[in-house]
């Protein structure tokens, strides 16, 4: 292997270590986080963890005994609706800036965010497209 060659796949391999170590520190700070969702009325407080799982339903003020039990179900199914919602936008904006935006639009409340099957998916794309590239000449440039 020629040398400019060998510098070229060393640099590929340490951008990859380097959205490797990213991704996990992105992975774990997920692990940790919580958004919470107050109802308009605020008869139902939602809280999910990183994933989007519900870890707490609180009822803030006694508004929730007077509405008819349908109503009520309603507005529990909305609130953690809309707590997901925005925990996996939350989640999207921390992988955003070391994803490509093909992995940037995964959702994370559809079988979770498989860092092992990203990455395994990333040296895929590495090996087809920009060992490709360098192996033909074109340069070792990230791809936008």
């Amino acid at each position: 292997m020629t040398a400019p060659l060998h510098n070229q796949i060393e640099q590929a391999y340490a951008e990859f270590a380097r959205q490797r170590d990213a991704l996990t520190a992105i992975s774990d700070e997920s692990d940790r986080a919580e958004t919470t969702v107050t109802s308009k009325n605020r008869a139902v407080a939602v809280t999910v963890n990183g994933r989007s799982a519900v870890t707490s339903i609180k009822f803030p003020t006694s508004a929730y005994r007077t509405m008819p039990a349908a109503e009520l179900g309603n507005l529990i199914v909305e609130t953690i609706e809309t707590a997901r919602t925005r925990a996996s936008a939350e989640a999207m904006e921390r992988y955003r800036s070391v994803l490509p935006d093909a992995f940037a639009t995964m959702d994370p409340r559809e079988g979770g965010l498989d860092i092992e099957a990203m990455f395994s998916r990333a040296a895929r794309m590495m090996n087809d497209d920009r060992l490709d590239d360098i192996l033909n000449g074109r340069g070792g440039g990230r791809h936008e």
